[in-house]
């Protein structure tokens, strides 16, 4: 809609993404060439508290902020130092902590995301995610959603980001990770240790028996599973009982597209036999 309408796509700078196509989109490239700067964040941040109002009066019981910093080449007080680049996501916090309170509001944040030519070097991505973590537990949000996208554990099981060539653009060598480096084992002990009023939750391709073993060992949480919820009518039960998860004629992952049918990844999935009515 954004683009058929031409409307504006707000930003902290003028960066379109340099990859093609995404997910399988028809026609020209998916990213747009109509950004616009945003002259003063701070309506953007009354923006984001209006809409917590609105998601508070519609009866939600929190609200997760997604928080990504990746277009960031301002000059003024939002740019340029990592105080300055995490300036508007605590603002944002802040004012939205102000319709729920700090502990109804959990973030999600992807520190070696490199999906469109996000990703930034190994040194920066510590620098920035150490600060903003520190920031973000001081003010005791209800939780740190962290997800390891990006990052070589995880990815041989991201068929979406393998197949999806157009939209991804490899890591530069200056941006290379340490090798078998988990945001878990870098961030983890700065969200979860004792004391600490902020949960610990992880995300992206995660099995269940891993994720099992992190709350048992009391590494983390809470876990997340995005997709499996697309493909799973009956996810929970499956978890429950050590079930793995559906598949079809297409395997057992989420492909966005094209599609078969209307039914294609809503409709078509299968359930163990053993759901729970």
């Amino acid at each position: 809609m954004l683009k058929e309408k031409n409307y504006p796509v707000l930003a902290p700078s003028q960066v379109p993404a340099a990859a093609g196509k995404y997910r399988f989109l028809k026609g020209t490239p998916g990213h747009t060439t109509n950004i616009t700067e945003i002259n003063d964040p701070k309506t953007v941040v009354q923006q984001f508290k209006a809409a917590a109002e609105l998601a508070r009066d519609a009866g939600f019981d929190g609200i997760e902020i997604l928080a990504q910093g990746h277009a960031n080449k301002r000059t003024d007080a939002y740019g340029g130092s990592v105080p300055n680049r995490c300036r508007f996501a605590l603002e944002v916090v802040d004012a939205i902590s102000e319709i729920w309170g700090h502990s109804a509001i959990g973030i999600k944040i992807c520190p070696t995301d490199d999906a469109n030519d996000s990703a930034v070097s190994y040194d920066e991505l510590c620098e920035t995610y150490d600060y903003l973590i520190e920031h973000l537990v001081s003010r005791e949000v209800g939780y740190i959603n962290l997800s390891r996208r990006g990052c070589a554990l995880g990815k041989d099981e991201d068929l979406f980001m393998s197949l999806d060539k157009n939209s991804y653009t490899p890591r530069s060598a200056a941006n290379e990770l340490p090798r078998g480096f988990e945001p878990l084992h870098r961030f983890g002990d700065l969200i979860k240790y004792p004391g600490s009023r902020t949960m610990l939750m992880v995300n992206h391709e995660y099995t269940v028996a891993e994720a099992d073993a992190l709350v048992k060992e009391g590494k983390i949480d809470l876990v997340t599973f995005g997709r499996p919820f697309v493909y799973n009518p009956d996810v929970i039960t499956r978890i429950k009982k050590g079930i793995p998860f559906a598949t079809n004629d297409r395997g057992g992952h989420v492909y966005y597209g094209p599609y078969q049918d209307v039914n294609e990844n809503y409709n078509d999935w299968p359930y163990s036999g053993e759901n729970e009515r």
